[in-house]
């Protein structure tokens, strides 16, 4: 999850596109999932994005993939807090 220091729309917008810019551009990344927070608040995220491994090796893999560090230097500036959860699913 990513709470933006500009969260206007247009700082908003100009994330997620950032973010979704690296699907099918990283070969073991899955999917990427990445939602807007409808519920504005002060403690309240304004980003979801989930990424999608066949294995923790891929995601391991994805970190220092040179896309997924571009996109994190291109979107840094913006970022005020960040949390994250990793898990394995049997989900399909």
């Amino acid at each position: 999850m990513l709470k933006l220091k500009d969260n206007n729309e247009d700082g908003v917008l100009k994330v997620k596109e950032e973010l979704l810019s690296m699907k099918d551009r990283i070969e073991f990344l899955n999917d990427i999932i990445v939602e807007l927070n409808t519920c504005k608040g002060e403690s309240n995220f304004d980003i979801l994005f989930i990424t999608m491994f066949e294995s923790m090796t891929d995601f391991d893999s994805y970190i220092t993939h040179p896309v997924h560090v571009k996109v994190s230097q291109n979107i840094g500036d913006n970022i005020e807090q960040s949390a994250s959860v990793c898990f394995e699913s049997d989900m399909n």
